[in-house]
């Protein structure tokens, strides 16, 4: 039974969850749009009450500079709970991750704030906020964005 209320609770998160991010660049014309849906993650308890875990999203972008360019990211995070006062929470962490597709590979490291509030028990919406560098081996370079991503997120 167990194992049953888990999968049908992943089915359920990947049905409904929708995240939808804007990246917002120096240049105007530099806008572009994702939407993804999965981010699977586990409580845990280092320094403070915690989430850590994977997420997985799908972007395609127009801009004239982008050249239609469509890629997946694949992130590793780990947030810390910094306050909760009544259904608002507001979590810190970073993640760290991979953007792939017909653009070139990209590794990222981003430090990230969550503000969230939980409308039931198991279920809350929130917007997160990261800045990130893209990594490689010479070097960490800031990107000069600020992703914002917003989503209804169910717990079981």
């Amino acid at each position: 039974m167990k194992y049953i209320k888990t999968v049908l609770g992943v089915l359920f998160a990947v049905a409904l969850l929708a995240t939808t991010s804007t990246f917002a660049q120096t240049n105007t014309d530099l806008w572009s749009l994702s939407v993804g849906g999965l981010e699977l993650g586990h409580k845990d308890v280092i320094f403070s009450p915690g989430e850590f875990g994977v997420r997985q999203s799908l972007g395609y972008s127009s801009a004239l500079q982008a050249n239609n360019q469509w890629g997946f990211n694949t992130k590793l995070y780990q947030d810390w709970r910094i306050v909760r006062a009544g259904n608002l929470e507001l979590d810190l962490g970073a993640n760290v991750g991979a953007t792939y597709g017909n653009t070139p590979l990209a590794l990222t490291v981003a430090p990230e704030a969550v503000a969230r509030l939980w409308l039931l028990k198991n279920v809350n919406t929130f917007v997160r906020a990261e800045y990130p560098f893209q990594w490689n081996s010479e070097n960490i370079r800031q990107q000069r964005q600020i992703p914002l991503s917003a989503a209804l997120q169910f717990t079981f």
